[in-house]
């Protein structure tokens, strides 16, 4: 006869262990009661997936041309590792992800030519700047690209990895610059002879060389002096976020 402990250590397992859970609790989410960051785990697989907090779920609204939601998952008490991750918009099963990153960012679709590939930044990222790299796959996860800013002293900046569809990408960087206040100030102004600005940098590399086609420098072009950004050790002056190419003669909100 199986003790009573033992009966309900199974039931709690076979409860925690059940498949695909989407979470309609809001106060027990997040109350903390599925856990710290709740999550899923496989038999078939050592990965876990993110389980969500859905305040409504009608599976009869959901989209049928939105198959997939492109996410990014920041990992768990366990692993540092983020993730890429793409749920099926259906029933949110996780359909990919890969923990071999530190960091990511942008997960999303985009064309080459009109060549779908899964693309998003990953590497080192902290206080809103990264250091890292742009990463395309092909619709076989198979890494084809790995793309960065040339001719600074980071790789590439979280903020941007956008495909032109033309055979090249943009990214962003950051430069760390020391300043000289006399090429930007007027006599009369107080502050340091020498000062460290993070210059914003974006580029256009060709994708199958890496090569370096256009390269733009806010601080070739706007004085950091007009920033409403206090000024300090390492000062973000300009802080791109975003970046789009368009061809001439239209327009978008947000480009440059």
């Amino acid at each position: 006869m199986i003790p009573p402990l033992i009966w309900a250590c199974i039931a709690a397992l076979a409860q925690t262990a059940c498949g695909d859970y989407v979470s309609t609790n809001y106060q027990e989410y997040n109350d903390g009661a599925l856990g710290h960051r709740p999550h899923l785990e496989f038999h078939s697989s050592s990965e876990y997936a993110p389980l969500l907090q859905v305040n409504i779920w009608d599976q009869d609204a959901i989209s049928e041309t939105g198959s997939h939601i492109f996410i990014k998952h920041d990992g768990n008490d366990s692993s540092p590792l983020s993730s890429p991750l793409i749920l099926d918009a259906h029933d949110l099963s996780a359909v990919y992800m890969n923990r071999t990153f530190k960091n990511v960012f942008g997960t999303r679709v985009q064309e080459n030519f009109g060549k779908k590939y899964l693309t998003f930044w990953e590497g080192e990222k902290g206080d809103g700047i990264g250091d890292g790299y742009g990463l395309a796959y092909d619709d076989t996860y198979r890494l084809v690209y790995k793309i960065w800013a040339q001719n600074i002293k980071v790789h590439s900046d979280l903020h941007e990895f956008a495909f032109t569809g033309n055979g090249t990408a943009l990214v962003t960087g950051v430069n760390a610059i020391n300043a000289h206040a006399s090429d930007f100030l007027d006599k009369g102004w107080i502050t340091p002879p020498r000062f460290e600005v993070l210059d914003s940098i974006f580029q256009e590399i060709d994708l199958e060389t890496n090569e370096v086609l256009f390269d733009w420098r806010a601080l070739d072009h706007i004085n950091p002096m007009d920033s409403y950004e206090p000024m300090g050790r390492g000062w973000d002056a300009y802080h791109m976020n975003s970046i789009q190419k368009v061809r001439e003669g239209h327009t978008s909100p947000g480009d440059l």
